[in-house]
């Protein structure tokens, strides 16, 4: 229901059928979900209260002058450096979560899943 993986062998293809592998049970479906849900919620606090506090009295930021600051009093553009810091550990996140899918995915062997249906 969640995820599905179909698996031929040559004798199934010959067969004309299928077999249905479903190698995410719901306890970790869940469990990923939390931990995506989780981190999106952390990340954005975390990056808001950061920018809050930049924008306030220049905690955490970098000053990035834009050609034209300056002219008609523009000051420069203030970047906040966790945004530095989400763009690592955004895809650091992403790589756990796929390896917790997908790590018994590579494990499956034909022979014994034929055997069991």
């Amino acid at each position: 229901k969640y995820s599905k993986i179909t698996i031929e062998t040559k004798s199934s293809i010959e067969e004309n059928s299928e077999i249905l592998v479903n190698r995410l049970d719901l306890k970790n479906f869940k469990l990923i979900y939390i931990i995506n849900l989780g981190a999106f919620i952390l990340l954005n606090i975390f990056n808001l209260g950061t920018v809050i506090l930049t924008e306030i009295n220049d905690f955490l930021g970098i000053m990035y002058i834009l050609p034209g600051t300056g002219i008609e009093s523009s000051l420069p553009l203030k970047i906040s450096l966790s945004s530095l810091l989400i763009v690592v550990v955004s895809p650091l996140i992403a790589i756990l979560l796929f390896y917790l899918i997908y790590k018994n995915i590579s494990k499956i062997n034909p022979s014994e899943l034929i055997e069991k249906s």
